[in-house]
């Protein structure tokens, strides 16, 4: 079986995606407690977009291996494409109990609750996921964003100025930091 599965993983590296959906079913079809296969299921699923085959493989890991922080992170995003987003917030939530730096799961949790208007919420957890560095590089532009659209300025300024250093010819940014410059009456950086 152990073979079996270093051949799926060829399979996914090199993109055999239909190859290695069908050996690793072999593989639980042998071993049904084989949780590397589940999840290993779960991720192609996941880059398939076939959401509800990704649930599925997923909340058999977790049956199996119930506090594994990667297979509720794995779900939460199965349920966010499912538009289900209750149950990805629970899912996100259950990642970070298990791991309460698991930075992106609050990245996530911080876009569910500005979706749903709970925007205190969302700053609590956008600034946890850049506090525990999350790999989503458009963080500052959303968490800035939230803040402005909030008439928080003063607060917005940082993040917005951080992602500035990514993108530095976002127009619509510039005009937020220009207007932020204006309204604090900072005359001469509105127009820099």
């Amino acid at each position: 079986i152990d073979l079996k599965f270093k051949i799926s993983q060829i399979f996914i590296n090199n993109k055999y995606l239909d190859r290695a959906i069908l050996s690793l079913n072999q593989i639980l079809d042998l071993d049904p407690y084989y949780l590397e296969a589940y999840i290993e299921l779960g991720k192609i699923y996941l880059s398939l977009f076939d959401y509800e085959n990704a649930k599925e493989s997923l909340t058999d890991y977790l049956l199996l291996n119930p506090n594994n922080r990667d297979g509720y992170y794995l779900l939460g995003l199965c349920y966010m494409g499912l538009n289900k987003y209750n149950f990805a917030l629970d899912s996100f939530k259950k990642t970070i109990l298990i791991d309460e730096i698991y930075a992106d799961a609050y990245y996530y949790i911080a876009i569910i609750n500005e979706s749903i208007f709970k925007y205190d919420q969302a700053i609590i957890h956008y600034k946890k996921a850049k506090q525990h560095g999350t790999q989503f590089e458009d963080l500052n532009l959303k968490y800035g964003t939230l803040l402005y659209t909030m008439e928080l300025y003063q607060e917005a300024m940082n993040p917005l100025k951080d992602y500035l250093l990514i993108d530095s010819g976002n127009i619509e940014l510039l005009n937020m930091l220009g207007d932020i410059f204006f309204l604090e009456s900072r005359y001469s950086e509105s127009i820099d």
